[in-house]
């Protein structure tokens, strides 16, 4: 068991399912707040994470962070790779799951486009046909468990509707994980699902890429694309750079621009 409680661990790192990559939201040494962090593989391959001190693997991590429970057995990285801890690569060994198939998925739910939930067509432990499936925490992911294992609803559909798990990340257009809707679905690259979240709660401006610089004296503007950072400027007033922000925006991003 980690020294750390699942509610500490989601204060200090968001998980992001659909890349396999924390990001601070609490410094740490070299690592500052929005910053992807992970230090170099283990011998073994295997992806580490920093939390109070202390190095744990960040497959373990990430499955701590999903489901709240530190996992009992081993975890296993589904395609071979061990720096790939998407949530859709990894499952627990023991619990005798295989990778799931679109058929198998539309055999166990009958999905509604139109209200995003799935509904079971099989009962499944306490969980009765005619149901909806699924669980989700507060704004987050809804969760999905079917033959022993547990899959981010949001795939599992996109796997029902057209067949095949997504090319990239799916990106929920209104910025409300729990909404499963297939017109709030879309297929995004990480740089676009990223921009599409509104500002963190962190933020002290209020206003997303935009923080106050002391030694200027101004509000400091800037948009991370691809990974990097890009400076857009200095202005006297929040409202000119918030105006920038969503330019920038605009620019790098297109209709995933999410500028509050």
């Amino acid at each position: 068991m980690p020294d750390i409680s699942h509610q500490k661990l989601r204060e200090t790192l968001e998980y992001e399912p659909d890349s396999g990559l924390f990001k601070r939201l609490i410094s740490l040494r070299g690592d500052r707040v929005g910053q992807y962090t992970a230090s170099a593989p283990t011998p073994a391959g295997y992806v580490v994470v920093s939390i109070g001190g202390r190095e744990y693997l960040a497959h373990r991590v990430a499955w701590f962070w999903m489901t709240g429970e530190w996992p009992s057995h081993p975890v296993d990285h589904i395609n071979g790779k061990l720096n790939d801890n998407r949530w859709s690569n990894l499952r627990l060994l023991g619990a005798g799951a295989p990778a799931v198939t679109a058929e198998r998925v539309r055999e166990a739910f009958r999905y509604e486009p139109e209200t995003g939930l799935l509904i079971r067509r099989i009962s499944y432990k306490k969980h009765r046909i005619g149901k909806p499936a699924g669980n989700s925490k507060s704004a987050s992911y809804v969760m999905v468990d079917i033959d022993q294992q547990r899959y981010l609803a949001h795939r599992l559909i996109w796997l029902y509707v057209y067949g095949e798990w997504p090319a990239g990340e799916i990106d929920h257009i209104n910025g409300v994980r729990s909404d499963n809707r297939l017109s709030n679905l879309r297929v995004a690259t990480r740089s676009q699902n990223s921009a599409n979240r509104p500002a963190p709660k962190n933020n002290t401006s209020g206003v997303k890429g935009v923080h106050w610089h002391k030694q200027s004296q101004k509000w400091r503007v800037s948009i991370e694309v691809m990974g990097k950072k890009i400076e857009r400027g200095e202005f006297r007033s929040l409202e000119a750079a918030s105006a920038e922000f969503a330019r920038a925006a605009i620019e790098y991003f297109g209709e995933f621009a999410h500028a509050d």
